[in-house]
């Protein structure tokens, strides 16, 4: 199953983009929320204004004429947290088959191989967006 969640800024509480929210790890059934994100989905765009995440709920509010936040971005930027998303997701994915593999290996005894299978498939798509990553500099 998969979460959606919302981020939005910090300071003004207008927001930037949605993604798919990783399993957690450590506890069955919980996803990994980052700070500054919702599960509430905002409302439709709306041209000249923004979507504001205010006091637990979405708000439109009438934008000047200079582009919202999210419009200012440029198609790197917004590759780029896309990408830091599928990462995030990736790490998340990655860490019960390596605990599955440190455990037998701790113990002594052969890891999985579908746990390694797994594991050198994320690191190798996670090694392919970090490439990416890299270049699309700063």
């Amino acid at each position: 199953m998969e979460k959606i969640v919302y981020l939005f800024d910090e300071a003004t509480g207008e927001f930037i983009c949605s993604y798919s929210a990783p399993k957690s790890p450590m506890e069955e059934g919980k996803y990994l929320i980052p700070t500054h994100s919702t599960e509430v989905e905002p409302p439709p765009h709306i041209d000249g204004s923004g979507r504001f995440f205010i006091d637990g709920a979405w708000e439109y509010k009438t934008l000047p004429k200079e582009e919202t936040q999210a419009e200012q971005l440029t198609e790197a930027q917004k590759r780029r947290m896309e990408i830091m998303a599928e990462l995030w997701r990736i790490d998340g994915e990655s860490a019960r088959p390596a605990r599955a593999i440190a455990l037998a290996m701790a113990i002594g005894e052969e890891p999985n191989a579908s746990d390694i299978d797994l594991l050198v498939l994320l690191e190798a798509q996670a090694a392919t967006l970090r490439e990416e990553l890299g270049a699309l500099g700063e």
